[in-house]
């Protein structure tokens, strides 16, 4: 629906009446997707982003352009896991340009608004206690007409409306900036993530980002409201003081020490909670960074049965985190020991200065009444600086985090000169390059010489870590220039060793952003031989395919990848060992059709790096690299007959067994290496999810059985589109979620939570009513027997001050522990079911939403969750404490209490009704943001080397503007329902007020009793705003246990590699000795790579092992299956990316160590498989030939015998 603010009228605008038909339909059906509004121009992120750009990229341009020109040297500590630019700042000598001050500049205007107005609602808040003596001078004078107290009554009823509507305007004012501030610093993260360099990345990786969107920001959003405050409290506090003395004279001087002496106190501890929410925050960002990488890496988990050890791990790091937050727990309780003893004890010191000070000083009821009137205006501003300091703390903290990643490394665009038409496609000319800096001694490739003319066909060919996959990182300008030069002429795509999908349907992966061009898309989708693929998807191309392709085999992934880059028609192809992945016969096919002199690319440039030997006689030229170094270059003609360095490469490349099976002994020619097909297959996934594509039926005479076609046709429409929409529970939340959390804190600790707060309550309530007869003891003789000594009067209203103080920081107190105990309960359970759910859980739940319940859901349990239960324990305590005096001192006031009472229960359901649905769509809406901005940063070499960040910047946008549209509403909700109740309190003054009028001339009601009723009938207007404000924080934030509860009742039921030491991903247990790890780094042909490192076991493997080969992460996976001595060893492709020596090795070892073990290899290059006991050949889904390898080989009829044929086997 369009935004109806753009055509209300004021009054509807001001009482927020607009929101009416969604609370209606809120109330009566839930709220719908339709319901929404869309956002207002001024709220979408592209005009915001694009004013924030102009004011940030002014302040740090100079800032990025030294860092430019430097070396990065930036450490991580493992033990100290957070984001540390220190060093760089040092280096660049520069001041680092503040995230905080760029939002003021942006806001200025906004800022200056609600401190207008806010500065206007605190005036009208004064005017409050001046109404007050007017009418406590009405009840005392009895001169003074009827008229003259219906008069002020009336004006307490209308200051009541007007500062209503001026704070509701403010507060809409300030959430607007925060929702504002909320897309500004997402839509920049994911921005920054564009365009950080390699260094960069290995310094914050994706599951510390995403930490930073989801729980950072958040925290910064939750200060916005509250930031003016820190004009306004103190303020209110000078303005109280100065009425105060109008009252009190220089007394109020004695109360303002006490504050005074408060405020170095609170510091103090402010400064030691402080320091613990950055160790707690830094905890939490190791905590995600693991989980990260356990989700990314499941299925090897659950295949080594590894969830106990990486279970314990993150155990580990979360007590740590929960320590911190129990000491975070104490000191927030002492701050709020200390400001809630603040007002009676300034109170009491004031008086009794007042009262000893001057003989003649009487403490009357209009002196007491007014002045109590002022402290507990007072109260507020002082209250309100312990919430200000913990959002300050957090926002503080996540500022500093956010500006120092914001001011990461870039990558250097300028590393690669383009260019456009220019005779050669690539030049390397003298160029160095490394991964770590300007850095020559860590350079990975060195004094490249290499032109590649437009529209050769040029096969990079070498040995594991040779350097052919750094070589087209380099011609994407990923990696760093030491020294020389880089052109690139033309248009650029890119088909990664290890194939990136995103979660879309498979046309989508196929046009990426380009426009669809129907004949073009079935000529590419043949050539990259997907269409019986496709044939087969239980919807053709319109099949959703899971993240990161899960029900994909890993042939499909790379075909669908290749496909990819055919279809963007670029001018240069780099084509990172594509065929790797597929069999012998699609590998062909795809050549052809595609790569070869007839393919579709035969007039693009192609840059084929490959392992297969079979097609080095097809290209232009062959480039052979070793050890970074351009060995040898020439066509295939010059090379075979003149160039010695490739002879030896091949016949290195030979192997052994192979020439053992031969007839005809001695060396094998080069025709006889080109039959030779090295196919290599990804170790990520490359069995077809059983879910998403049908379950794979067995047939051993080719007849399909009827319950598999049942199963199928049931399950297509199912599993056509993989990623099931994200449940979301709708009504109230269940009781049965209140009692999980309730028996997570404990019965024990509830009952002493309760129990404090009572007395706490009894102590208000007896505090008012000492008060009150204090107040009266002035016309009082000093022989009446109610009259009470004045040092008896001041020393128990100080101990009742005190014990209210004492009793609620025990309750605090209790509660933080009790709700600490709760989260680490829920996270045990949640992180135990996550580990122990089956894999299709996670072939149809998308990243985004595991991340938002371990990470959001998480952080709202841990922080916002006990603030504000123990804040809606306060203010209904204070509710009831305030009801009760009343109803003491005014019994009719209950005619108007318990309609009112009803009025306000009713508007409380009907508001939480749309409230809590707008929350879960909001919470709901958010998931999607996580899983595009995983999928982009794990596909981040792609997006840049496709040129499509323009794309996914849209796509991001447009979810950002969506989880918008499901906040605002929320907002103005908040709003909307807070003029109501205030309405109805500023009724309940007017009434107290009036009541008391009427009943002067009566005699039922003293001076005293009339001043207390009405001075705490003032704080209920105020009062009952926070109770219902709360309990509806409480109600919708109460939904992050229900979601993680969700998950907690699921069912139990790629080479991996983890952020950490390699001793670390080799046994993760951490069960061996470092003799056992060497000797089965030795037994995976490893040791002599892990001997070179400096840090030997100790070298820190990044993100998904990014700073290793495919090859080297392959290897290093052999190592932990070697170390592990299972009985049984599933090997999926696991030489996929290795070259034929060190495969031979690898096959030699299997043979060698896992002799005595049942061993299941799933294979294209069929020589690896020859000596097995039995071989099981799959077609489409189906077991469709399962006999020894002898046996299958005598069959000429047989498809393995077709197979074996076609690779020069038989």
């Amino acid at each position: 629906e369009e935004n109806p603010e753009k055509t209300v009228s004021f009054f509807n605008r001001i009482t927020y009446a607009f929101f009416d038909p969604i609370a209606w339909r809120g109330w009566r059906r839930g709220v719908q997707k339709e319901d929404l509004w869309l956002l207002l121009p001024k709220d979408t992120v592209e005009e915001l982003r694009q004013k924030w750009e102009n004011l940030w990229n002014a302040k740090s341009q100079g800032f990025l352009s030294a860092q430019r020109h430097r070396q990065l040297s930036i450490s991580y500590d493992n033990k100290k896991p957070s984001i540390s630019l220190e060093a760089v700042v040092h280096k660049a000598k520069r001041e680092v340009p503040s995230v905080f001050i760029t939002l003021v500049q942006f806001f200025k205007w906004q800022a200056l608004a609600g401190l207008l107005i806010k500065t206007l609602s605190d005036v009208l808040e004064f005017m409050k206690p001046l109404v007050l003596r007017k009418l406590i001078q009405f009840m005392e004078i009895k001169e003074l007409t009827l008229s003259y107290g219906i008069f002020f009554s009336f004006m307490l009823l209308l200051i009541g409306v007007f500062q209503s509507l001026l704070l509701q305007t403010y507060y809409i004012t300030t959430f607007r900036v925060g929702m504002n501030v909320k897309s500004i610093l997402t839509s920049a993260i994911f921005e920054k993530a564009l365009r950080l360099s390699n260094e960069s990345r290995k310094q914050t990786t994706a599951g510390e980002m995403t930490n930073m969107m989801s729980v950072d920001i958040e925290r910064i959003f939750e200060v916005c409201p509250y930031l003016l405050l820190v004009w306004s409290a103190p303020l209110e506090v000078i303005l109280a003081l100065v009425f105060l003395w109008g009252n009190l004279g220089p007394s109020v001087f004695a109360g303002l020490g006490v504050m005074v002496l408060m405020i170095p106190i609170n510091f103090a501890i402010s400064n030691l909670e402080l320091k613990c929410q950055v160790q707690q925050m830094a905890l939490k960002d190791t905590r995600l960074k693991m989980m990260n990488e356990v989700l990314n890496g499941i299925k090897a988990l659950k295949l080594h049965a590894w969830e106990p050890a990486f279970e314990k791990k993150l155990t580990d790091i979360r007590k740590q985190e929960l320590h911190m937050l129990r000491k975070a727990a104490i000191y927030g309780s002492a701050v709020t020991f200390t400001w809630t003893a603040a007002p009676p004890l300034i109170a009491v010191v004031s008086f009794a200065t007042f009262l000893l000070s001057d003989p003649s000083n009487e403490l009357t009821p209009e002196v007491t009444f007014v002045s109590l009137s002022l402290f507990n205006i007072l109260q507020l501003p002082i209250s309100l600086i312990p919430l200000i300091v913990a959002y300050a703390i957090h926002s503080y903290v996540s500022l500093k985090r956010l500006s120092t990643f914001l001011h990461l490394e870039e990558l250097d665009e300028s590393t690669v000169l383009r260019t456009e038409g220019s005779h050669n496609a690539v030049s390397f000319e003298k160029a160095t390059f490394s991964w770590e800096g300007n850095n020559k001694s860590s350079a990975i490739l060195r004094n490249l010489n290499l032109k590649v003319p437009r529209g050769a066909c040029i096969a990079v060919i070498g040995r594991v870590g040779s350097g052919k996959s750094s070589l087209c990182s380099a011609i994407l300008g990923e990696m760093y220039k030491v020294n020389g030069s880089i052109t690139v002429s033309g248009s650029v795509a890119y088909v990664p060793q290890q194939a990136w999908i995103l979660n879309a349907t498979v046309k989508n992966n196929v046009l990426f952003y380009s426009p669809e061009r129907p004949e073009f898309y079935k000529k590419v989708v043949h050539a990259c031989s997907l269409d019986v693929d496709i044939k087969e998807m239980p919807k053709g191309d319109q099949t959703e395919i899971g993240e990161k392709g899960s029900n994909l085999s890993g042939g499909q992934k790379q075909r669908l990848s290749l496909a990819r880059a055919v279809y963007q028609d670029a001018d240069i192809y780099l084509l990172d060992d594509p065929l790797s992945a597929v069999d012998s016969h699609v590998g062909r096919h795809i050549f052809d059709h595609v790569i070869g002199k007839n393919g579709l690319l035969r007039k693009k440039t192609r840059i084929f790096v490959t392992n297969a030997l079979a097609y080095l006689k097809e290209v232009d030229i062959i480039a052979l690299l070793e050890d970074g170094r351009i060995k040898t270059i020439g066509t295939p003609n010059e090379l075979l007959k003149e160039e010695d360095a490739l002879k030896q490469f091949l016949q290195e490349e030979i192997n052994p067994d192979e020439e053992n099976a031969t007839e005809q002994g001695g060396k094998k020619s080069y025709e006889e290496i080109s039959r030779v097909d090295a196919r290599r297959l990804e170790s990520q996934t490359s069995i077809i999810s059983t879910k998403s594509l049908g379950a794979i039926s067995r047939r051993s005479s080719g007849s399909t059985s009827e319950q598999y076609r049942k199963e199928k046709a049931a399950a297509e429409d199912k599993s056509a589109m993989l990623s099931e929409e994200e449940t979301m529970e709708t009504g109230r939340v269940a009781w049965r979620v209140y009692g999980i959390y309730m028996r997570s804190i404990g019965l024990c600790i509830c009952l002493t939570v309760l129990l404090a707060y009572i007395i706490t309550g009894g102590l208000t309530i007896a505090s008012s009513d000492w008060l009150a007869r204090w107040s009266e003891d002035a016309l009082l003789s000093k022989n009446d027997s109610r009259y009470v000594n004045t040092s008896t009067r001041i020393g128990g209203y100080a101990g009742f001050g005190i014990g209210q103080a004492f009793f609620m920081f025990l309750g605090a107190l209790v509660m933080a522990f009790g709700m600490v105990r709760a989260s680490a309960k829920l996270h045990a359970n949640l992180l135990h079911s996550l580990l122990r759910v089956p894999m299709s859980f996670y072939e149809t739940t998308p990243f985004g939403r595991i991340v938002n319940r371990v990470g959001k859901d998480i952080d709202m349990v841990d922080n916002l969750l006990p603030n504000n239960i123990r804040g809606l324990m306060n203010t209904v305590t204070q509710v009831i404490s305030t009801l009760v005096i009343i109803m003491i001192n005014m019994s009719v006031f209950g005619v108007v209490v318990i309609p009112l009472a009803v009025l306000y229960v009713f508007l409380q359901r009907f508001y939480v009704a749309t409230s809590r649905q707008l929350q879960r769509m909001e919470a709901v809406s958010r998931s999607p943001i996580y899983s595009l901005f995983q999928e982009v940063v794990q596909g981040i070499s792609s997006v840049r080397a496709y040129n499509a960040q323009q794309w996914f910047r849209k796509r991001f946008d447009m979810l950002i503007n969506e989880n918008q549209m499901n906040y605002f509403p929320k907002i103005i909700s908040n709003r909307w329902l807070a003029v109501r109740i205030e309405f109805i309190s500023t009724i309940m003054v007017f009434c107290a007020a009036i009541f008391a009028v009427c009943n002067r001339d009566s005699g039922i009601m003293s001076a005293g009793m009339i001043g207390l009723s009405i001075t705490y009938a003032l704080t209920i207007t105020q009062v009952l705003n926070w109770v219902m404000e709360i309990a509806s924080f409480v109600e919708t934030n109460i939904v992050s246990v229900e979601r993680i509860d969700e998950y907690i009742q699921l069912k139990h039921e790629d080479p991996v590699l983890f952020f950490g030491t390699i001793r670390m991903n080799i046994d993760p247990p951490e069960q061996k000795t470092d003799d056992e790890i060497w000797l089965a780094l030795e037994q995976a042909n490893l040791k002599p790579f892990v001997s070179s490192l400096p840090e030997k076991l100790d070298f820190k493997v990044s993100e998904g092992g990014e700073n290793l080969s495919v090859g080297q992460r392959q290897m290093l996976c052999l190592a932990r299956a070697l170390l592990r001595r299972s009985r049984i060893l599933v090997l999926d492709e696991a030489t996929a990316a290795v070259d034929l020596e060190t495969d031979q090795l690898i096959q030699d070892t299997i043979r060698r160590y896992f002799a005595d073990c049942t061993v299941l290899t799933i294979a294209h290059r069929l020589n690896t498989i020859l000596d097995s006991d039995r071989i099981l050949v799959l077609s489409n889904g189906y077991l469709i030939e399962n006999n020894s390898p002898e046996n299958l080989l005598k069959d000429n009829e047989s498809e393995f015998y077709s197979m074996a044929r076609e690779s020069n086997i038989v």
